[in-house]
């Protein structure tokens, strides 16, 4: 006799981690991090074509600059808080360090 079909481990597994504790805060920040960074490339080349940069080369590579710096700073982060388990301390420094510049910079 062949031998039984495998059972399906995904939708049980994935339903379990959706069932974790905090799963759904997580996913929802990422989901939201994702959302940002969207809008801020979607208004990259207008807002760099109001500073007076009108080449689209340089302007792909600002966006491609702005990409890659989300990629390492990602994968930096994450492996400091996969070495020291302190979320909310590199939370909060990424928070205070986005506003902070902002508000030092702003000249309105």
């Amino acid at each position: 006799a062949p031998p039984p079909a495998p059972r399906l481990e995904y939708p049980r597994k994935a339903l379990a981690l959706l069932r974790s504790p905090g799963f759904g805060v997580a996913t929802a920040s990422f989901v939201a991090s994702i959302g940002c960074t969207n809008v801020v490339s979607a208004f990259t080349a207008p807002a760099l074509a109001r500073a007076g940069l009108m080449d689209g080369m340089q302007i792909d590579l600002a966006g491609a600059g702005f990409q890659l710096a989300i990629v390492l700073g990602g994968i930096g982060l994450g492996g400091l808080v996969d070495r020291n388990k302190n979320f909310k301390l590199v939370i909060l420094s990424c928070l205070l360090s986005s506003v902070l510049p902002r508000h030092f910079l702003d000249t309105s």
